[in-house]
């Protein structure tokens, strides 16, 4: 917080502030710095090979075979969107790159709701897997086709090029709705003075995929030879609370002996489950953190790890 407060004015205070914000604008500061690093280390590394008597061509040849910097490595997922013109086929593309996928919430299973006709067929809960699925689902898109000049629409589709060693992913539980703002009068006349902006939390409940795969949503041949591997799930951000303004957030998260807590704490061993609570950690079960029906409804972001 107090490095992220040294490069940016955005999230000074103590106010309620979302933790996808905070890590989407955290994880963009980061690769900025690296880039800035990055561009100066090489620039003083080719000064040298240059003064060593080395030819342009070794100098290029240098700068390619230099590592990209790991918010590159851990969180960049290179995805090719297509447009396929509906009338004549002809087809454009362009390469998009995400820190992170924004999925859209389901809604809750009948058997969860308070007014429930026991009789009627419960709904499947909504999971993960079903938001990727819907995030790279086929889409019509209203769009002129440049080539027939005669085609109005086109299906836009999306595959993944590159798989980043970190998947995180954001659930989009606040829908921004407007309501009408009403002021009372001493006389006790009520009065519209305008539209005000509401974000209200979709509560429903949302399985957590372990393990996950999404091969399925890759461009073939375009696997980075991991096709075989599925993402491990690391932790889970979670928004106890109705509204975006208020609230408090949660972590569960798995401990592996890579990390420096863990070898200084005795009772939290490899593999082990553990929720962070402002200062209070408590270990916790796989079980509950994937089944439990609250925490379910609770979960906003989610980490994978490519195994």
């Amino acid at each position: 917080k107090k490095a992220m407060d040294s490069a940016t004015d955005k999230f000074i205070g103590y106010e309620q502030r979302d933790a996808h914000e905070f890590v989407s604008d955290l994880l963009d500061l980061l690769h900025d710095n690296m880039a800035i690093e990055k561009g100066s280390k090489e620039t003083d590394e080719n000064s040298e090979i240059v003064q060593s008597n080395e030819t342009n061509e070794e100098v290029k040849e240098s700068k390619t075979k230099c590592t990209p910097p790991p918010t590159d490595e851990y969180f960049r997922l290179d995805v090719r969107v297509c447009l396929t013109c509906d009338t004549c086929g002809y087809k454009r593309t362009k390469d998009e790159m995400y820190r992170h996928l924004s999925l859209d919430v389901g809604v809750d299973s009948e058997s969860d709701k308070k007014d429930v006709n026991k009789d009627a067929p419960p709904t499947p809960v909504w999971s993960i897997e079903k938001g990727l699925e819907h995030f790279f689902q086929p889409e019509k898109r209203d769009i002129k086709c440049e080539k027939c000049e005669t085609g109005a629409s086109a299906t836009q589709t999306m595959q993944i090029l590159s798989r980043p060693r970190a998947l995180l992913l954001h659930l989009k539980r606040f829908i921004v709705t407007q309501r009408e703002r009403v002021e009372t009068s001493e006389g006790g006349t009520e009065k519209s003075v305008g539209l005000e902006m509401e974000f209200r939390k979709n509560e429903a409940r949302v399985h957590v995929n372990e393990p996950l795969s999404i091969d399925s949503f890759c461009e073939q041949g375009a696997k980075n030879g991991t096709s075989d591997r599925n993402y491990r799930l690391r932790s889970i951000v979670r928004h106890i609370g109705t509204t975006a303004s208020s609230g408090h957030y949660t972590t569960d998260r798995k401990y592996s002996k890579f990390d420096e807590l863990a070898t200084k704490k005795s009772c939290i061993e490899n593999g082990e489950w553990v929720t962070f609570d402002d200062g209070v950690t408590t270990p916790i079960s796989l079980d509950r953190v994937l089944n439990n029906k609250q925490n379910q409804r609770n979960s906003y972001m989610i980490l994978y790890e490519l195994d």
